[in-house]
């Protein structure tokens, strides 16, 4: 890794802006070349190839957002665990806009549909 460059750690999953995609295909500089060159071939590339360049652009720095922008809730051992109707207050009250291992009987699902988006269960998507 290049010196003057630091290694960002984040979320697999990034929402990117369509300025930052035209200098990441464009290449006005050279950085988004040469961390895909370091970071290709190590296992945690996916997350922190997009945040390493943004960070590290002049351009993009001052732009990033530091929040996941997801609720986990964890076991003792620190793993995700799958939500259940108990989280769902601490959900909310997070404010997070995605939710990590939603529970399979949808019971959340149908109180987010319910209670944030004022929407009928059963209805359209």
């Amino acid at each position: 890794m290049p010196y003057n460059v630091h290694r960002v750690e984040g979320s697999a999953f990034t929402l990117l802006t369509r300025s930052f995609v035209e200098h990441w295909i464009l290449g006005a500089d050279s950085l988004p070349r040469t961390l895909l060159m370091y970071l290709s071939n190590t296992p945690s590339s996916i997350t922190n190839y997009f945040e390493s360049v943004l960070c590290n652009s002049c351009q993009f720095k001052w732009t990033v957002i530091d929040h996941n922008l997801q609720y986990a809730a964890f076991d003792p051992k620190g793993k995700p665990r799958e939500l259940s109707d108990s989280d769902f207050d601490a959900m909310i009250a997070n404010g997070a806009a995605f939710a990590l291992h939603v529970g399979s009987e949808g019971s959340d699902s149908d109180q987010i549909d319910h209670l944030i988006l004022k929407r009928s269960s059963h209805g359209p998507v």
